[in-house]
């Protein structure tokens, strides 16, 4: 069972601020091959907080959000001779905040921005390196998550011109840095 609870605040026709605190899992399984343990359902304690506004006659769009997310029993991919099996840690945080802007200053112009933080670790994590087991087990509390960066940012533009027949002609442009991130638990 997940459950959801939220509160809306309209602090004017176009602001609102809004907070929820939600819960969900992702389900447990088996691994191939039948020769690793069964994984536990992953667990999830989700809260939100932000706000999200338009400005400047509709044409700004403002929006922050920040949360935090409780794991129980992290679903963590680790490769083992070739193979791929999913293993549970017991606790992870991640936390962070994201602002976005997106803004439409002339006809058929419109402009994107995004710039996250975030805070993702292990609380509580044992266990062995496949890739060099010599180093026993190993205590990764602390370690980030994996593909978590700390900072990632984007940037976009595109215009649009209307042609007959209701057609329109779109050019795009993006731009997107992100931090350095860990693709392995081990960091």
């Amino acid at each position: 069972t997940t459950g959801k609870v939220g509160l809306e605040y309209f602090l004017a026709d176009r602001s609102l601020f809004y907070s929820t605190i939600s819960t969900g899992y992702k389900a447990g399984g088996f691994n191939i091959g039948g020769l690793h343990e069964a994984f536990d359902p992953e667990l999830i304690l989700a809260y939100e907080a932000g706000f999200k506004t338009l400005l400047a006659d509709e044409q700004v769009q403002l929006n922050l959000t920040a949360f935090s997310y409780d794991y129980q029993d992290l679903q963590v991919f680790q490769t083992e001779e070739s193979t791929s099996v999913i293993a549970n840690a017991a606790e992870a945080t991640s936390q962070g905040v994201e602002l976005e802007l997106v803004a439409k200053p002339m006809q058929g112009l419109r402009i994107n921005a995004m710039l996250g933080w975030l805070d993702a670790t292990f609380d509580k994590f044992d266990t062995e390196d496949p890739v060099q087991p010599e180093l026993g087990l190993q205590d990764l509390s602390g370690k980030h998550l994996s593909r978590a960066p700390e900072w990632k940012f984007n940037l976009g533009t595109q215009y649009r011109w209307s042609l007959a027949n209701a057609s329109k002609l779109f050019v795009r442009i993006d731009y997107s840095w992100v931090d350095e991130q860990y693709y392995r638990p081990y960091n």
